[in-house]
């Protein structure tokens, strides 16, 4: 993706936020930027618990006669 598409994509979202009156701060734009962190590696945790076997299946035995 190009920086300028960034950039510009950043300025909508940031116009967006004053617009429905969250201020324009440092601290506001870094709340952001960690929640979206922490979403991603909840996501990551999320993708990983799902692609885990469920429940016991135990190994395939050959069955002697």
């Amino acid at each position: 993706m190009d920086r300028q598409q960034i950039q510009v994509r950043w300025n909508e979202i940031v116009n967006a936020m004053v617009a429905a009156g969250v201020p324009r701060d440092e601290l506001s734009l870094l709340a952001i930027v960690v929640g979206a962190e922490l979403l991603s590696a909840r996501y990551e945790r999320m993708v990983v618990r799902e692609q885990r076997p469920i429940g016991f299946a135990p190994p395939a035995r050959k069955e002697e006669r």
